[in-house]
């Protein structure tokens, strides 16, 4: 029989590891990160020659057009309308921090549009005490 494969799919364990460090990092250490970047790219771009990076954008450019081409009107506006979508509900999940939320509770702020969240009603009633609670 062959071996149980423990990452199917893109949740892989070195995945969500990487992602959790990167959410973990301080705005120093992601602003170094990418000074280091950029400097790597641009050290690889200097190094190649004026056709190779003619080549590199001109490839660049084709492949962008085919793939806006392949996309009919609606398809581009149904894109567009999830972009703002994605982008605002990304905008609504950065102002929420939910390290130690609980003791830092503000009124103004929604928390159950953000997506981590599930508020549901009290209506179950406890046999015994007639209290109210979650359903399970």
């Amino acid at each position: 029989m062959p071996p149980k494969r423990h990452n199917i799919g893109r949740r892989a364990n070195s995945a969500k590891r990487k992602r959790e460090e990167r959410q973990n990092e301080a705005e120093e250490e992601t602003a170094q990160q990418n000074e280091g970047n950029i400097l790597h790219i641009s050290q690889s771009h200097v190094t190649e020659s004026s056709q190779q990076h003619e080549a590199r954008n001109e490839a660049s450019r084709v492949r962008i057009r085919e793939l806006r081409q392949s996309f009919s009107y609606s398809d581009r506006n149904e894109q567009r309308a999830n972009s703002r979508l994605r982008m605002q509900m990304n905008r609504l999940n950065q102002l929420v921090k939910l390290d130690r939320i609980a003791f830092q509770y503000n009124s103004e702020i929604v928390y159950s549009l953000h997506p981590v969240f599930v508020v549901e009603s009290m209506n179950k009633v406890c046999t015994n005490c007639n209290a109210l609670k979650f359903k399970k």
